[in-house]
């Protein structure tokens, strides 16, 4: 149990400059200050939009930003939990998370140029966005850690006790840790410390795309689109904690990243839609699409039976008759699901809707986690009802 308090002042400012007819910028400022060793920023943001023609406008961006720590990033205590460790095998163990009064801002410079098109019928944009975030707020992953201490493998591998990480782990028998004896699953906890973490690089494009069709079938609209965000890159530098490099660089897009930040980083995400609208009436039909990813742990082996040789070199040779390869969950697929809603208007502005979702009844792609699905990739709920009703007074 904790008791936090933090004070935090921010001063917000925004202009709007229409340098011509067809010119228009804004230009916003914010600074805040947040006291003791975080201190204050003062962050600049520019906007512009050009008309080119009745039907072409081109917009842009550019910015910095700032994110002070929370009172529980600071506090000197924190909160345990337990997480899967790859380098135990993935047996669960105790991760202790801890704040830290020294934690410095985050930071980013970010970016963006697009255009809209917007006609009678069709309205499009398209931008492209790109973030650059130093000193971002994270915790030392648990099982980046370990994995630098322990290495990999099944929890059976001998674990390296003069590694300058050894500190953050607690080993079981008192803490003790004798080279060539102390294994991977005698590992009993873990320390997680909040910390300023590598830098990131990621940018990308996002589309928007509606179309409409008027007068169909006796008066009726009809709206056809999507949008889709596609992620370029995702480039998280090298991870160094304590002096001792502890994760190289990497680009995490396409990546489950279930052993390292950020997490799951699909390139495609997207949602597709057409809608039917007559008087009162309202029929909507959308695709969810998220884009499947690679667990970058690369294939296991799991022990069936007592032999010392089952490692996952020796299980890829067909040298270790004790090991299987476990690939299930290896490569997730995407996830695709269809929602349908209709929606009616009734007397004294009552509005009824009923919607299905995951008409298919489609599952969520394995993956090897304690869930067996992963929660930024697919939905484990299958169809589903909804029934609402607004009344408007």
């Amino acid at each position: 149990p904790l008791r936090l308090e933090q004070s935090v002042y921010a001063l917000f400012g925004e202009l709007s400059l229409p340098v011509t007819d067809s010119l228009n910028a804004q230009l916003s400022l914010r600074y805040e200050d947040y006291g003791g060793q975080t201190g204050s920023t003062t962050n600049p943001q520019l906007r512009v939009k050009w008309q080119a023609t009745d039907w072409l406008a081109f917009r842009g961006s550019v910015g910095t930003s700032f994110r002070g720590p929370t009172a529980a990033n600071v506090a000197p205590t924190g909160t345990t939990g337990l997480s899967g460790i790859t380098a135990a095998g993935n047996n669960f163990k105790s991760v202790d998370f801890f704040g830290n009064p020294g934690l410095g801002p985050e930071t980013a410079t970010t970016y963006s140029v697009g255009a809209i098109v917007q006609t009678d019928n069709l309205t499009a944009t398209i931008d492209y966005w790109n973030y650059k975030l130093q000193d971002q707020i994270t915790t030392v992953p648990a099982n980046i850690i370990a994995t630098a201490v322990a290495g990999t493998g099944n929890g059976s591998q001998f674990v390296n006790c003069s590694s300058a990480l050894r500190y953050l782990i607690t080993f079981n028998n008192n803490n003790a840790c004798t080279q060539g004896v102390t294994v991977g699953n005698d590992m009993a906890r873990i320390r997680s410390d909040t910390t300023n973490g590598p830098e990131i690089k990621t940018d990308g494009v996002d589309v928007d795309v509606n179309y409409r069709f008027n007068d169909i079938w006796g008066g009726a609209t009809v709206d056809i689109g999507g949008n889709a965000s596609y992620v370029l890159n995702y480039e998280q530098a090298a991870f160094v904690y304590g002096g001792v490099t502890v994760s190289g660089k990497y680009n995490a897009v396409g990546y489950t990243n279930y052993d390292r930040l950020p997490g799951t980083i699909p390139r495609w995400r997207g949602l597709f839609y057409a809608e039917y609208n007559r008087g009162i009436h309202n029929l909507r039909w959308s695709l969810n699409y998220v884009d499947g990813a690679t667990d970058n742990r690369g294939p296991t082996t799991v022990q069936t039976g007592a032999s010392s040789n089952c490692t996952v070199a020796n299980a890829k040779a067909g040298t270790a008759t004790n090991c299987q390869l476990t690939t299930l969950g290896l490569e997730l697929g995407s996830f695709v699901s269809h929602d349908l809603t209709y929606r009616v208007l009734l007397p004294y502005d009552v509005t009824l809707t009923a919607s299905v979702f995951n008409v298919l009844d489609e599952e969520p792609p394995k993956a090897r986690l304690e869930l067996s699905y992963d929660p930024f990739i697919g939905n484990p709920l299958g169809r589903s009802y909804k029934i609402g009703i607004k009344k408007k007074f």
